[in-house]
């Protein structure tokens, strides 16, 4: 086999995805998702909000439902991770913990001009129709 054609093989072969990319994917998607809606936003308008060709989206997922349920999986856990910190430098006593989680709830509402609940607004707007996401939600409800 001469070396071009050993080229030609290896320039062909699948690549492995890159997990910076699909992490762009689903920071720079799920903000877009967030807030203009699922149907609203395209596979185009998402790989090149993450400055990456549209292959490489399914590269890192098979469809948007795939992609879907990763950015709720990936909410779900920040929202694991905010619940924990929120509370782990909350007040002993019962009322100064609702009051100190009121208050970073509201302080992060306000810093961040929040859309609402992504599982609420998936819920609402692809539950019905995707079972895979459903699933998702199910799980991180």
């Amino acid at each position: 086999m001469t070396i071009i054609n050993r080229l030609v093989i290896y320039l062909n072969m699948p690549r492995p995805a890159n997990p910076a990319t699909q992490a762009r994917l689903v920071e720079t998607g799920g903000d877009l998702v967030r807030r203009a809606g699922f149907h609203a936003v395209g596979v185009q308008e998402i790989a090149s909000a993450a400055s990456v060709p549209k292959g490489s989206f399914y590269n890192h997922f098979g469809s948007k439902e795939a992609f879907a349920a990763q950015i709720i999986r990936h909410y779900a856990d920040w929202v694991d991770q905010a619940w924990d910190q929120c509370l782990s430098d909350a007040p002993s006593d019962a009322l100064g913990t609702i009051r100190h989680t009121f208050a970073r709830f509201v302080e992060h509402h306000a810093r961040t001009e929040c859309q609402g609940c992504l599982v609420g607004n998936f819920a609402a707007e692809v539950a019905e129709s995707s079972a895979p996401c459903r699933e998702v939600l199910q799980t991180s409800l």
